[in-house]
């Protein structure tokens, strides 16, 4: 097996792409790691880690460019050698079975769509993102930006993909799969979400119908489908509400006196788990779902645990033929879809 990664396009340089990957590598020895990125900058991060420039199951793609996080989506066509670009050649041409870019997500989702195309069938990939759900639990949430012009049939796909990557990679048996909506009761909502209702109910996932917004965090639900601008606006206003309410909760403890202080010294272990429940290293990288190719794309300020649990999860991705099943069960929709068609006309 061998998984490649974008060792330069993090926020923090290639130094935690490295740890990460050193990591990884003591504990799984089934694969060689392919880093995309300047040789000359990942050497000396190597041998700061403690990694021999010959080690057996790393390989280097040289590259001297990077497509930084604030340059805009024509730089993935101006930046001929960045590692973006080289990163998708690298599974192209068969050299990796997954890619993880970690940094500019629209150039990563560009560079996906554009080298490895979509899976037969489906028309557009989604960027699934796992949110904190319940007391234990996690609910993927699809799409994240991906694609904000959605048809009905898109949405009915992203359920598709989700529900396999749950079973698959997280474990989950019977992935619940709802339609995010204004309203639980059937007949809520514009035309899209109402058709894509009823593709829902004829695909091979467990689909539990209209969810809201809260369900997200409730533990109801396992997966939650919507459009690219609700999943984005969704997830940037809930970065926000967490935000907020830690400040309120420092500025709480810390001007409510000395009892309150001392309140917060001993719930430090509380915080911690809750902090983090929601951190993006907890959970790796988000698949980008839909594309004919494993690609996860990490938080663009990934440490060294998140690189590692990208690269798990990458791992199981391939192990699982993930690829084949999401084109095995997408396929049993459309085929429904054409039917359905057929007997119409």
């Amino acid at each position: 097996m061998r998984l490649a990664i974008d060792a330069m396009g993090n926020d923090r340089g290639c130094a935690p792409i490295v740890l990460g990957v050193n990591e990884w590598l003591k504990d799984f020895e089934d694969a060689t790691v392919v880093m995309v990125g300047d040789r000359d900058k990942l050497l000396p991060a190597m041998k700061k880690a403690g990694l021999p420039e010959d080690h057996p199951r790393i390989e280097i793609v040289h590259c001297t460019q990077v497509v930084e996080m604030g340059d805009k989506f024509e730089a993935i066509k101006e930046k001929k050698d960045s590692s973006i670009i080289k990163l998708v050649e690298t599974v192209r041409s068969g050299n990796a079975d997954a890619m993880i870019a970690l940094g500019n997500t629209t150039a990563a989702v560009g560079a996906a769509t554009l080298g490895l195309r979509h899976i037969k069938g489906v028309k557009r990939s989604g960027i699934a993102v796992t949110i904190p759900s319940g007391l234990d639990s996690f609910c993927m949430v699809c799409d994240m930006g991906a694609n904000i012009n959605c048809k009905p049939k898109h949405l009915a796909d992203y359920g598709i993909m989700c529900s396999v990557y749950s079973q698959k990679i997280f474990g989950v048996k019977e992935p619940r799969v709802g339609i995010l909506n204004v309203g639980e009761e059937r007949g809520k909502g514009n035309a899209v979400v109402n058709e894509a209702f009823e593709l829902l109910e004829k695909a091979p996932v467990n689909f539990i119908g209209n969810v809201e917004g809260r369900d997200m965090w409730n533990g109801s639900c396992d997966v939650i489908v919507c459009d690219g601008f609700v999943g984005n606006a969704m997830l940037k206003c809930s970065e926000g509400v967490v935000k907020a309410m830690s400040g309120w909760l420092r500025h709480g403890i810390m001007t409510g006196g000395l009892f309150s202080k001392i309140g917060g010294f001993l719930a430090k272990k509380g915080f911690n788990y809750a902090r983090e429940r929601g951190a993006p290293d907890t959970y790796g990288g988000m698949p980008l779902l839909g594309i004919n190719g494993i690609c996860l794309i990490g938080h663009g300020s990934s440490k060294a645990r998140g690189v590692y649990n990208a690269l798990k999860n990458a791992r199981l991705c391939v192990r699982a033929d993930l690829i084949s099943l999401i084109a095995e069960q997408t396929a049993i929709l459309h085929d429904k879809m054409d039917q359905d068609e057929e007997s119409e006309n």
